[in-house]
């Protein structure tokens, strides 16, 4: 999962779920940049993620963060057409 940045102001993306905690978006990234966060989807259910950054409360405002979605492998949703 890759987050670029084309804002003028420095973002993160700070997931919640099982990840390693090197990649769980701690570190700022600067204007103009981009960041891989390397994670394993799991374990299964439904995973918020959000910009962590000061002022958390302005970014989640501006629409900075969305849903990790993790169904089972043998039973998940079926496909859309």
């Amino acid at each position: 999962m890759a987050l670029v940045n084309h804002t003028g102001r420095a973002h993160n993306l700070h997931l919640h779920g099982a990840h390693r905690p090197e990649h769980d978006g701690w570190e700022p990234v600067p204007p103009m940049s981009e960041s891989v966060y390397e994670i394993e989807a799991g374990p299964v259910g439904v995973h918020p993620y959000h910009c962590h950054l000061a002022p958390l409360a302005e970014h989640v405002a501006r629409g900075l963060y969305g849903m990790l979605i993790v169904d089972p492998r043998e039973s998940g949703r079926r496909p859309r057409k």
